[in-house]
């Protein structure tokens, strides 16, 4: 990244009270400001990991390359700071950096008044630097970015969703809410592993287990991603050796200090002393989110990644501080769960400039001709039907 950092302190531009807008650059931009950063993502309503300095400025140290970075800080009128807004310059649009192990894209806002105000100013201080569109592509539903100001764009992203596990009542909760045939075949699955050796399951997590122990645990969990078909499709962690620098970076960082930052945690189902399920887990406020889960193809008759998870649900009865699992996307694989399905959206602000209301237009028609596009597509298809019924 450019180390160049450009800072408007102490001058508050006509327009943007109350909020005083602060504005970084580049690698020496994010040195600047990541402490204060980490401080209010640890204060955020949301409490995501996605958008933690943690992550984020792992992510950005080792997954982006020489991309063109920004960094957006809102202060109060007492120079405290209340937001903070990082994206990436391409070209003639401004985009939340997201790169292919981040799910999904926030602001962090100590409050849902800190995230309004800094959603309102935020274009009329980016036209100060780039003009048209700016762009949020992964939103999670309840995220700070839905606070956008009524002129913003804010539409569904078809096909996504995150799948969320409600631990209120316990794992016992969790078990009666997915049926009782699924529950039957857990218990079958359980007794086939049973079969094959002692089951046992292990959690290895920040500030309990050492160094040696998180490389040992993350190893076991390397070697069943690359022994899968992420190993065979070449997309493994272990196969990459920037994205093993970037995991290895973010266990590193998330230990926990100071209080309330993410957490690294890494689940072990073992059958027979050997390890056949693994889970790479980040733990932030009252939630779990598992990032990356692997299993050993040769046990698949006792579905060791379903085992560890019914382990995992079980093992959380003893930690009262977690109120949620999420799997972080959605697959109908995980519909066994009966997971609540939180939507994704993308959100979309302009400048207010003429550059601003062109990449607005522009977007409406496009919209417009999808939804076109659609009714020619629901008409014929209907029209097809009813030539079918005719003819028979």
């Amino acid at each position: 990244m450019d180390n160049a950092m450009k800072m408007e302190a102490g001058r508050n531009p006509a327009g943007f009270d109350p909020l005083w807008p602060e504005v970084h650059r580049g690698g020496a931009g994010l040195e600047a400001i990541r402490g204060e950063w980490a401080e209010l993502a640890r204060r955020d309503r949301c409490g995501h990991y996605f958008h933690h300095p943690q992550w984020l400025g792992t992510a950005l140290d080792w997954l982006a390359g020489d991309a063109d970075i920004w960094f957006f800080l809102f202060r109060d009128r007492d120079g405290n700071g209340r937001a903070v807004i990082p994206l990436q310059r391409r070209g003639g649009e401004w985009r939340f950096p997201r790169d292919d192990q981040t799910s999904y894209v926030d602001l962090v806002a100590v409050d849902e008044e800190a995230a309004r105000g800094a959603l309102q100013a935020l274009p009329a201080v980016v036209a100060l630097h780039g003009k048209g569109r700016i762009h949020l592509d992964r939103v999670l539903e309840g995220a700070n970015a839905l606070l956008a100001p009524d002129d913003a764009r804010v539409e569904p992203v078809p096909g996504k969703r995150s799948d969320w596990l409600d631990l209120e009542g316990g794992s016992e909760a969790v078990l009666g809410r997915v049926g009782r045939h699924f529950r039957k075949e857990l218990r079958r699955k359980g007794r086939r592993a049973e079969e094959c050796g002692e089951v046992a399951f292990r959690i290895d997590r920040a500030g309990e287990a050492s160094a040696e122990e998180r490389t040992a645990a993350l190893d076991d969990f390397l070697a069943l991603e690359s022994a899968g078909w992420k190993g065979r499709a070449g997309t493994a962690i272990a196969r990459d050796p920037r994205l093993l620098a970037f995991y290895r970076a973010v266990l590193e960082a998330a230990e926990g200090e100071p209080a309330g930052t993410p957490r690294w945690r890494i689940h072990r189902l073992f059958i027979g002393g050997e390890c056949v399920a693994a889970q790479l887990a980040l733990e932030a406020g009252s939630t779990v989110y598992l990032l990356k889960i692997a299993f050993h193809e040769g046990y698949a008759a006792a579905s060791p990644g379903l085992l560890a998870i019914a382990r995992l649900l079980e093992s959380l009865d003893g930690e009262p501080g977690i109120r949620w699992l999420t799997f972080v996307t959605g697959n109908r694989h995980q519909d066994v769960w009966r997971p609540r399905e939180l939507g994704v959206h993308a959100v979309t602000l302009y400048t207010p400039d003429l550059a601003g209301r062109a990449a607005r237009l522009l977007d409406r028609t496009r919209s417009e001709l999808r939804g076109v596009r659609a009714a020619v597509r629901r008409y014929l298809g209907r029209r097809g039907r009813s030539s079918a019924t005719g003819e028979q």
